[in-house]
């Protein structure tokens, strides 16, 4: 649950992992956790968005962050874990409690293992990654770069901001869940789609748009676009 009381479910089976309650409107994703290969399934458009990195993640890394522990932490969801806060420059950006024996729970720890090949950077059209990540706050890159670390210690069941906002915590873990046998296919009617195709189909729609558009409106329009690292198509 994030610190806003939005609900998100993960179910995990073999090698495939599904996330629901992402978005308002029934969006979920699919991960192939032995591929690396991602859908974001879209029921509203009837569409597939695939994903797929390309090998190359934008740089996260932080070499001023440092995980410092501080002792035992409360029990979240029935587990016990151990607080630890991250630090950058020496300046708190929140903690987070971590329970080694729901890490150490076969389908979690296989999760927490692949989490790499799912860096959203690395999912991005070439360059975009590294403009995204230019924009990220410097405690939002330690976090991004300590990912790994912290998995290794075990389960995150529960992270805060520097302010003591609770940003998510789990609720539960059910090792017997029952899934369905189809809560993992994808579905076969549904439109296959990319970023870059995406992105594509964007740009025409936007130079389409543009024949109709007054000087005026075009430098506006161009304006804005330079505020967000973009360029107008001709």
């Amino acid at each position: 649950r994030s610190g806003e009381g939005a609900a998100e479910k993960v179910s995990i089976r073999g090698d495939w992992v599904r996330m629901d309650g992402l978005s308002a409107d029934d969006e979920y994703v699919l991960g192939d956790l032995k591929s690396g290969q991602v859908y974001v399934v879209m029921p509203q458009d009837r569409t597939v968005l695939e994903l797929k990195s390309n090998g190359k993640p934008a740089s996260m890394s932080s070499s001023d962050a440092t995980l410092k522990k501080l002792g035992n932490g409360p029990a979240v969801a029935g587990f016990d874990t151990v607080e630890y806060e991250l630090l950058v420059n020496g300046q708190g950006c929140g903690k987070t409690l971590v329970s080694e024996k729901a890490g150490d729970i076969a389908d979690i720890q296989r999760l927490l293992k692949s989490l790499e090949q799912f860096d959203p950077a690395a999912m991005m059209p070439e360059g975009m990654g590294d403009m995204v990540a230019s924009q990220v706050s410097a405690c939002d890159r330690a976090q991004m770069s300590m990912q790994g670390k912290i998995a290794d210690l075990g389960m995150p069941m529960k992270s805060t901001d520097a302010q003591g906002g609770v940003e998510q915590e789990v609720i539960s873990i059910d090792t017997q869940a029952s899934l369905p046998a189809n809560l993992f296919t994808l579905p076969s009617d549904y439109q296959r789609t990319t970023p870059g195709a995406m992105i594509n189909d964007a740009m025409s729609q936007m130079q389409e748009m543009m024949k109709n558009v007054t000087p005026e409106q075009r430098q506006m329009m161009e304006q804005m676009m330079q505020q967000f690292g973009g360029q107008m198509p001709k």
